[in-house]
């Protein structure tokens, strides 16, 4: 499978805003998948009891030409793959 997997941890407690430009591919699909793991802080862990505190979400995220423009959740790592 052709794809771009690009990897983004945000330790900080602010969102930061990611412009994201791919060199090196002719072309990328018009959207990607987006997937990010975060909690509340850099403490969080899940438990028996609260198995879901840091849990992956996924979404679709758009991609223009060859750029990538979203924002980083505090706390969180995020994963784009998006096909080329």
């Amino acid at each position: 499978m052709n794809e771009v997997i690009i990897k983004i941890v945000n330790p900080s407690a602010t969102a930061i805003e990611r412009n994201i430009e791919v060199q090196g591919v002719k072309k990328l699909a018009a959207t990607g998948l987006l997937t990010v793991l975060k909690g509340n802080n850099l403490t969080d862990i899940n438990s028996f009891n609260e198995p879901n505190v840091v849990a992956p979400v996924e979404s679709v995220i758009k991609v223009k030409g060859k750029q990538i423009a979203f924002t980083t959740a505090p706390y969180s790592m995020s994963v784009i793959k998006v096909k080329i």
